[in-house]
């Protein structure tokens, strides 16, 4: 089994970012924050955005590529780069107290490079796909113990798994492989049925390659995949009854400069999906999901400031029609973005700066909108990887 090369570096952070524009609903917050520019005035730097505080991750190669976030108990799980790997277990904390280091579970040995996930709250089960050349693997975390363990493993038809999605009610994962072209991968996760990929892999059209972002819909049974090209694409996929394996529908092609998409996120009451690119300065593309089997379209697309680059990772409050974009860069930026109505394309309302060179290169992001945090991953990198 051959490990794809990645970086390994000394010391990663979780940086607890509080998200004031939904926050400030609370009475409790009102007073401490209207006024921190003007006086008597609700207006606010950095598009209201705080940075809170931040938890360490203990021991090196371990960086954070993939979180997900248990919101009934209040603890953020993070897949990490470690050989093998490793989850790392966060308690976030509760209004101002800061997140804190819990624990963390250790993977079988190959199984490394954990660069996606999903969590299944109900049944308490997470899932990580393992980044490795041949075969690609899914493990599974048991959350309702103090000490999650691995509890299951699984090699999968395809290689270099590297989005993920769920469909916890139908009891399916989908996975996007980071291979040219595409695969699309299914596997069964219903407690009642047997853990095991099922269906026949969708492979994607040629230049449908490197699925590195993904969103669902699982409401309407489609899933839009991002590729990392030039120009992106996004691949909308069906996904699927049963036993079946995924569908390719169709694929819209993005204008040009408008590469290597590398996030993603969704809000299908709207009918949109907003994809980040890996470029300098980063882009916002708006696509409309279309509805049924109707194909994907782009709509517009926002490009952000000098120096808010390459856009890794993303959190959505659908509800408030506000998104949160964060930067691969030194030091990381997150980006606040109002989505607006249908018929209004995304807009830039500020970004938070974190501290140079010890909060940088943002990977992963676990978000809270309820609570209105959201929870960064970061990289200690002094070269990229994508």
């Amino acid at each position: 089994m051959q490990r794809k090369p990645y970086a390994l570096f000394n010391k990663t952070c979780v940086l607890l970012l509080v998200l004031v524009a939904v926050f400030i609903s609370g009475i409790a917050m009102a007073a401490g924050t209207t006024g921190n520019t003007v006086a008597g005035t609700p207006v606010y730097p950095d598009g209201g955005m705080r940075r809170m505080d931040s938890a360490s991750i203990p021991g090196s190669g371990n960086d954070p590529w993939s979180a997900v976030l248990d919101t009934v108990n209040g603890v953020a799980y993070y897949g990490t780069s470690a050989d093998p790997g490793r989850v790392e277990k966060i308690r976030l904390g509760v209004s101002v107290t800061p997140p804190s280091y819990m624990g963390s579970s250790t993977m079988n040995t190959t199984e490394n490079d954990l660069m996606c996930g999903v969590i299944d709250p109900e049944n308490q089960f997470a899932y990580f796909g393992v980044n490795t050349d041949t075969p690609g693997r899914v493990v599974k975390v048991n959350l309702s113990l103090s000490y999650f363990p691995r509890v299951d493993g699984l090699a999968l038809s395809g290689n270099l798994p590297r989005s993920a999605l769920i469909d916890a009610v139908n009891g399916y994962l989908y996975f996007g492989t980071d291979t040219s072209p595409g695969h699309v991968l299914k596997v069964d996760i219903a407690p009642e049925r047997t853990f095991v990929e099922v269906g026949t892999p969708l492979t994607c059209l040629t230049g449908e390659d490197k699925l590195l972002c993904a969103a669902i819909d699982t409401s309407h049974g489609y899933a839009y995949f991002g590729t990392y090209t030039t120009p992106g694409r996004i691949v909308k996929v069906a996904l699927g009854t049963a036993g079946s394996g995924p569908a390719r529908i169709g694929a819209v092609t993005l204008n040009a400069g408008e590469d290597n998409l590398r996030c993603a996120v969704i809000d299908p009451d709207r009918g949109f999906a907003y994809f980040g690119t890996d470029t300098s300065p980063g882009k916002i593309i708006r696509v409309a999901l279309g509805e049924g089997a109707a194909l994907p379209a782009r709509v517009d697309a926002l490009t952000l400031d000098s120096g808010e680059n390459r856009l890794w990772c993303a959190t959505l409050d659908s509800t408030v029609k506000l998104a949160w974009f964060g930067t691969y860069t030194n030091p990381g930026n997150i980006v606040k973005i109002r989505l607006g109505n249908t018929e209004d394309a995304p807009v830039r309302i500020g970004a938070l700066p974190l501290t140079l060179n010890t909060e940088k290169s943002l990977l992963s992001v676990a978000g809270d909108p309820e609570q209105g945090y959201a929870h960064f991953g970061t990289q200690q990198s002094s070269s990229s990887s994508r």
